[in-house]
């Protein structure tokens, strides 16, 4: 029941964010917000306050913030439609930005839990390239082809090709400096591996928002090219995954976590919850119709003919990429269907 609970929640913690941001920067440039709602389908509970209905719906996946005049049907004084290009820019890439910082304030959480990685080998596989050159517990890599590295990110940084020798110097724990050349080693699995790990430590705060930033940042980007290999082919559609296939995904590694610790299993959904907000926030930022990023086309449209597209023309491109987006949607649904049951 726990696991069930604490799935509902990041999926609603995610959506809340996202829309929450939407409904600050309305309020913000004095745009009436008609309803705030977490879930979809029938009303749970709603409240009035102020111009805003504030609403919790049945289903506990996705939710939405209704802005008058955000479908161009609405020339009030408080509509979204009598305000400039750049506040209506703002209003919608908002919800990106709030996922955003979520994943930011997530992988920042997780790294001052679970520490840094150092360039101290904590141990040395067997068989592998770092073992047959005599690498050893207690040993600090302290360059990579003459470039200095402090820690596993700046190591990984220097070691980008799989098929490349590189010149590591080492420093052995009596202080003595050793260079030796590594050359990874292909793995069954296409994975390339030099076969070390390296210990773990603790840092200030400074560090850990860094570091929380750079995680996102290379999320984000690795999101991003999953969309553009899924465009050119080199990713197949049937790799994506849906509602169903994220819940079985979450549900496997909450399962995994708690063999260890129930912390353990909430660092596993927290780290779940990163990935799913990046995705979010890249997801909404596409130039597609219905999408943020659909809108924010048109608003850029705007800006550039110094006046908007006709409302009616908008709608139907909306909604016709809508219709495409469930189309798509029950195709995903289908394939995670078919992992689960095939």
């Amino acid at each position: 029941m726990s696991k069930i609970i604490m799935i509902v929640l990041m999926f609603a913690l995610i959506i809340l964010i996202h829309e929450l941001g939407h409904f600050l920067a309305a309020r913000f440039f004095k745009v009436r917000v008609n309803e705030f709602a977490i879930g979809m389908g029938p009303k749970l509970f709603s409240k009035q306050k102020g111009e805003t209905l504030y609403s919790i719906r049945a289903l506990p996946l996705g939710g939405f913030c209704s802005i008058e005049g955000e479908s161009g049907d609405s020339y009030e004084e408080n509509s979204m439609m009598t305000k400039q290009p750049w506040q209506k820019f703002i209003i919608f890439i908002a919800g990106a930005v709030m996922n955003f910082l979520l994943a930011w304030l997530i992988f920042t959480v997780i790294i001052g839990y679970l520490g840094y990685s150092t360039n101290e080998i904590r141990v040395v596989q067997e068989g592998l390239p770092a073992y047959e050159a005599g690498l050893e517990a207690g040993d600090r890599i302290i360059a990579v082809d003459g470039n200095k590295t402090e820690d596993l990110e700046d190591i990984l940084n220097q070691v980008s090709d799989p098929h490349k020798s590189y010149a590591f110097t080492i420093e052995k724990s009596n202080g003595a400096k050793q260079d030796i050349n590594l050359t990874p080693q292909i793995m069954e699995d296409n994975t390339a591996k030099f076969g070390f790990s390296t210990t773990s430590a603790h840092t200030n705060i400074g560090r850990m928002i860094v570091d929380g930033f750079k995680t996102n940042f290379v999320m984000v980007k690795q999101v991003f090219q999953s969309f553009i290999d899924l465009i050119t082919g080199k990713l197949g559609a049937d790799q994506l995954a849906g509602i169903v296939g994220v819940v079985q995904i979450t549900s496997d590694v909450w399962n995994e976590g708690m063999k260890e610790s129930f912390t353990a299993a909430f660092m596993n959904l927290l780290y779940v919850a990163g990935i799913l907000s990046a995705n979010l926030c890249v997801f909404n930022l596409l130039p597609l119709p219905a999408l943020d990023g659909g809108r924010i086309v048109f608003t850029l449209i705007e800006m550039i003919r110094r006046k908007p597209v006709d409302p009616e023309k908008e709608g139907m491109v909306h909604f016709i990429g809508f219709v495409l987006l469930m189309g798509l949607m029950v195709f995903v649904l289908y394939n995670d269907i078919m992992r689960i049951f095939g």
